[in-house]
């Protein structure tokens, strides 16, 4: 039950401090203002508290590792883009024909995406059948990687656009 007022006092120092960078010290720091704790183990709880928790808001995004020196790790809160009422009201309508040119488009790119794959994986097969040619099938084998990623950038805006019209 002691780690619950921790973890509200590492969201609160976060949202209420005017530093931009702050480490776990920092925390701790504010934490024993707040609280008034000056017992050695219950200090080394509240810091490995404060530690864990602020691992959580790492990684789910609130936070984020600004910079580190030496044994010491900066953190600093996340800018988080929010939506605008814009984004969020925009209705849309699609006609049947259009989400069915969609689907179609987005099989065409997949089979694309895979001959790709597989061109660059027999150049590299051939790589040992012609040693001479190295050159020739190492440009060939990038133009088809080239080629793969193009597509796989096509295929994922028309995956993109169909979850946001379904």
């Amino acid at each position: 039950m002691k780690s619950k007022p921790i973890a509200h006092v590492v969201e609160e120092y976060f949202q209420s401090t005017v530093q931009k960078k702050a480490t776990i010290n920092d925390v701790l720091k504010h934490y024993v203002e707040k609280y008034g704790e000056n017992n050695p183990v219950e200090m080394k709880r509240a810091r490995h508290a404060i530690y864990l928790k602020i691992r959580r808001l790492v990684k789910s995004g609130v936070l984020v590792v600004a910079s580190k020196s030496g044994k010491s790790t900066h953190y600093a809160k996340a800018k988080i883009l929010e939506e605008t009422k814009t984004q969020k009201s925009i209705p849309v309508t699609v006609a049947p024909s259009e989400k069915k040119m969609l689907f179609k488009r987005k099989t065409e790119l997949e089979y694309e995406l895979e001959l790709c794959i597989a061109e660059a994986q027999g150049y590299e097969e051939m790589k040992s059948l012609l040693p001479a040619q190295l050159n020739l099938l190492t440009s060939k084998k990038n133009e088809a990687k080239k080629r793969a990623i193009r597509l796989n950038g096509l295929l994922t805006s028309t995956q993109t656009i169909l979850h946001a019209l379904t």
